[in-house]
């Protein structure tokens, strides 16, 4: 009992995922729960495309290189049918349950990964495509706020937070690389530093329901 409490005291921590088994199945009701987190609170979803929308316009108007704005408009689109896709999923009256969590989850899936690869497709069209600083410090930086807010909303999902930073930095990082400027190619590495330690050190949502479970047992 005393070993219980201590656990039920503890923080949630941070763990490495290999150091647990990630074959390690889940029951269906924590499953629909991890997926019905990932859809919930459709307005940050909707803001954070408006911001992306408007930097992608930014960067075609700065530079006025014209293919940026194709991937403007495709900003522009995917973000706001998946806010839209969000706000109808809100509007649900029912508990999610495992059946439907398994047929929205690939659903949701697809939106995100078509964004992230618009994001990364729009950073490497600006950052090859153009020599200026303020496009290229606007399509960084809004992707790599992007990405994290992403992996903050799909933590309990790390396939999609793993394939979220391949589709969106992935481009980006080969762009900067490919730059030739030393701190083009510096931000490059960091990156590549960075982002696996972002996708490694994620809460362990189902460690933490089964500990919130004895909890609640004691």
């Amino acid at each position: 009992m005393l070993a219980v409490q201590r656990t039920c005291a503890r923080p949630m921590q941070l763990v490495h995922r290999k150091k647990r088994s990630e074959e390690e199945s889940l029951s269906p009701s924590i499953y629909a729960a991890l997926v019905d987190s990932m859809c919930q609170n459709s307005w940050p979803m909707l803001f954070g495309a408006i911001c992306a929308a408007a930097a992608a316009l930014m960067t075609a108007l700065k530079t006025g290189y014209a293919p940026i704005w194709p991937c403007a408009l495709l900003i522009i689109t995917i973000g706001i049918a998946r806010a839209f896709q969000m706000r109808k999923y809100e509007k649900r009256t029912t508990v999610l349950t495992p059946e439907q969590a398994a047929d929205f989850e690939p659903r949701y899936m697809v939106g995100a990964m078509l964004y992230a690869g618009v994001l990364g497709l729009w950073c490497a069209v600006v950052l090859l495509g153009t020599d200026d600083p303020i496009a290229h410090m606007l399509c960084t930086t809004v992707t790599i706020a992007y990405t994290g807010g992403g992996a903050a909303r799909n933590y309990g999902r790390p396939r999609i937070v793993q394939l979220h930073i391949l589709l969106s930095c992935g481009p980006m990082s080969v762009a900067l690389a490919l730059h030739g400027d030393p701190y083009h190619m510096g931000l490059a590495g960091l990156l590549v530093l960075f982002f696996p330690r972002v996708e490694g050190h994620q809460p362990e949502p189902a460690f933490d329901l089964r500990e919130s479970a004895a909890c609640k047992r004691t």
